[in-house]
């Protein structure tokens, strides 16, 4: 049995008393295209909890005994392997990269740009270790 999405319109014409949000059977209806609209990378977000949770939830699991950069890492592999790239791809492409693409974290990218002089900074996105950085100056 096929599911359509149905467009959520439940904003799109002007509401005289815009009341709090309920998550009633209205937006049910309509959830899927909302969330999709609403959270950006939505599908790659499920895609990655599905990751987590198949390799580390079990009774009494806790992840904040894994390092973090080696899982981000280790999720980032599995995530390309969802992309359709095979296990020598990723290797090979790791080898060609290790010593070209360093890893900083966010707290050095923030220090270089407040030295650089700018006031605000700001990751509006992450994705593993992928981060998108807003600054003001």
């Amino acid at each position: 049995m096929s599911m359509s999405i149905k467009k959520d319109t439940l904003y799109a014409s002007p509401i005289a008393l815009v009341g709090s949000f309920k998550l009633d059977e209205s937006v049910v209806n309509v959830f899927l295209n909302m969330i999709q609209r609403s959270v950006p990378e939505y599908h790659a977000i499920i895609t990655v909890i599905g990751l987590l949770a198949g390799r580390y939830v079990q009774p009494h699991s806790n992840f904040e005994h894994y390092q973090q950069q080696t899982l981000q890492t280790e999720l980032h592999y599995e995530f390309k392997k969802t992309q359709g790239y095979s296990d020598l791809e990723i290797s090979q492409k790791h080898s060609a990269l290790e010593n070209v693409l360093l890893a900083e974290t966010s707290a050095v990218h923030q220090q270089c740009l407040n030295t650089a002089g700018f006031r605000s900074v700001e990751v509006w996105f992450q994705y593993f270790n992928f981060a998108s950085i807003i600054t003001l100056k």
